[in-house]
């Protein structure tokens, strides 16, 4: 798994965006679906679990809201 700082995922995003031409919302729901494949790989079915999500003020507040509605359903 490799790590990025701020400023390279900054740099990746700006690439995904004007390089080939993804949208902010196509790459807020991928992420949101990859966390929810992983999760449910992880720990097995979630439906009708309790699971809380914390979303902060930040970009990644989009994706944590993103996830708390494709596990709602």
């Amino acid at each position: 798994m490799k790590i990025v700082t701020a400023s390279q995922m900054r740099e990746l995003e700006r690439i995904a965006f004007d390089e080939y031409g993804f949208s902010s919302l196509v790459m807020m729901e991928n992420a949101a679906q990859g966390f929810c494949d992983k999760l449910e790989q992880e720990t097995g079915k979630v439906c009708g679990k309790k699971i809380n999500i914390f979303c902060g003020r930040g970009n990644n507040g989009g994706d944590g809201f993103a996830i708390a509605r494709l596990l709602s359903v």
